[in-house]
């Protein structure tokens, strides 16, 4: 008995304090170490944003000119979507929105600069999701701004001009590779001007960043001059620009050929680029042997960096060269090797053209296996 009135006190004495705080005494080692979480989680998402703010205005900052908060916020949320999470769509919305808010403050007209490279970034996410006619309007409208009729580029001296022509050039040049190809060569002709003459110029070498991204684009637009010249028929001028850049891209190599040497990186990329682009125009050529030494040297090269988005790309496309070439050759067993590598490589990766590999496997099997009429 005793023993059951010492268990009714302790049950009493639990009871006794109704107030919430009481009730909720034996949940409270659970609550504190919910509201610790929850407070960690909300200063770590503060933090984030913090940090994502400071790399957006600090990589693509919001033009200075425009001053309205609600603009820079939503010019900032394009950057975030064309550079940290993809969404062209988002991306030109928040653009649109942006420049129908510029508009109607009037304190910027049509020609200002900061809306000129609005509407460079506003063609970029239309060309991105597949409206190529409206891309391509808007990048010749902004290219009559900046390139005469003649093709030159209009005086500037703060050289704001000419980085706007590498800008356009940059988006309107692969959209013509694959409809004009007269057109490209003549885009890429002006930009290639415009790259070197600010490499040439005494403001260069201010900024080390700067100075890299204009050599990349400057060797860019060589290569993409060497392909249009090939589209065209023009093998020789291909082949020379192709050369010439891919002695400039192994002149930057580091000493030693160890993946660890260096970080892949768009040099990186556009080496096994101009490799595949050298492939193709000895291919045109008939010079198949060459061919497949310059497609066997770009594998070689994609290979030092899986994982790398360009390389898996790239690797791909080359393994679909091979292939190629091999049954140019007639050998009809190592092409459906390469195509099957080519598969391979697509499925396991996400890069690639699975289903024209497929396509291409069975029609090498069909080859390969002798018609009913012909064994009979």
């Amino acid at each position: 008995m005793a023993g059951n009135q010492r268990q009714r006190r302790r049950i009493s004495t639990f009871h006794m304090d109704d107030s919430w705080r009481g009730r909720l005494q034996p949940y409270m080692g659970t609550l504190k170490l919910v509201s610790a979480v929850a407070g960690l989680m909300l200063a770590g998402v503060g933090g984030f944003y913090a940090v994502l703010s400071r790399q957006l205005d600090r990589k693509w900052p919001p033009p200075p000119e425009v001053t309205r908060a609600e603009t820079r916020r939503l010019l900032r949320g394009a950057a975030l979507r064309e550079h940290i999470a993809p969404d062209p769509r988002v991306a030109y919305m928040f653009l649109l929105r942006a420049l129908e808010q510029i508009h109607g403050d009037g304190v910027l007209d049509e020609d200002a600069p900061a809306v000129q490279e609005i509407v460079v970034r506003m063609a970029n996410a239309a060309a991105q999701v597949g409206e190529k006619e409206p891309a391509v309007r808007m990048l010749e409208g902004a290219w009559h701004r900046v390139v005469d009729a003649d093709g030159h580029i209009a005086p500037d001296d703060s050289g704001w001009t000419r980085l706007q022509v590498c800008r356009i050039a940059d988006v309107l040049g692969p959209l013509q590779l694959k409809t004009n190809h007269s057109e490209a060569i003549r885009t890429y002709g002006t930009a290639l001007r415009a790259a070197k003459h600010v490499l040439d110029s005494d403001s260069s070498g201010d900024a080390g960043d700067v100075r890299e991204e204009m050599l990349l684009r400057h060797a860019n637009y060589l290569t993409s001059l060497g392909e249009a010249f090939a589209l065209v028929g023009d093998l020789d001028s291909s082949q020379a620009l192709l050369s010439g850049v891919l002695k400039e891209l192994r002149d930057r190599q580091p000493a030693g050929d160890e993946p660890g040497a260096k970080k892949a990186d768009r040099w990186t990329c556009l080496d096994a680029i101009v490799m595949l682009d050298l492939a193709q125009v000895a291919r045109k050529r008939g010079g198949l042997d060459e061919a497949r030494a310059w497609a066997s040297a770009g594998v070689a090269v994609t290979e030092k960096w899986p994982g790398t988005h360009a390389c898996e790309m790239c690797h791909g496309h080359l393994l679909a060269q091979l292939a190629a070439i091999a049954e140019i050759q007639g050998d009809k067993q190592a092409c459906r090797n390469l195509h099957s590598a080519a598969l391979k490589h697509a499925r396991s990766t996400g890069k690639g053209a699975a289903e024209k590999a497929e396509e291409d496997i069975r029609r090498i099997d069909a080859e390969l296996s002798p018609s009913p009429d012909k064994t009979e």
